[in-house]
């Protein structure tokens, strides 16, 4: 009810939210008028990690602009699952993701995001960071190499393509 209040006592009221690991079903709401989320996971259960994702897609995907997700581990179905979802955000600009190195899931993911790219009108701003203490292997830096040339087209119409590496100190 107080979310409902403010917002018809103040319609223009946007809301950035920044969470750690799980997020309880209870703390969204649809009448919370989310623009912006910042969630990390650390990746110890799957399906909590799955379980908001759904919420999220579900409860915003009609006001979402900004979503990024930290340290997510990229597991088998949850990465399609996943990628489903991201391409349901009507209004996604910005999205940014942060994961371990598993080489298989990485070009698997980097495979399949072309196509959420060239279907996310909206989407202005990607940032994929790879962590951990292995290196990328060259298979993994063709797939990048592969998606920069084929979003070519829409990073000449603005689309700011990131990929950032891990360090030898990570």
């Amino acid at each position: 009810m107080a979310w409902r209040a403010l917002i018809e006592s103040c319609p223009d009221v946007k809301v950035s939210l920044n969470v750690s690991n799980y997020i309880d079903c209870g703390l969204l709401s649809p009448h919370i008028p989310l623009v912006s989320i910042t969630v990390r996971f650390n990746g110890q259960s799957k399906t909590g990690d799955q379980f908001s994702l759904d919420n999220i897609a579900t409860l915003y995907r009609h006001t979402l602009e900004e979503l990024h997700i930290g340290h997510y581990k990229m597991e088998g179905n949850l990465t399609e699952e996943f990628l489903a979802q991201l391409e349901s955000f009507e209004r996604l600009r910005t999205f940014s993701m942060s994961m371990t190195i598993k080489t298989k899931q990485n070009i698997m993911f980097l495979r399949s995001f072309k196509e959420i790219v060239k279907n996310q009108n909206n989407l202005r701003d990607v940032t994929i960071k790879y962590h951990g203490r292995r290196t990328i292997n060259s298979g993994v830096l063709r797939e990048m190499d592969s998606l920069k040339e084929d979003l070519k087209e829409f990073v000449d119409r603005g689309l700011v393509l990131k990929f950032i590496l891990p360090t030898r100190d990570e």
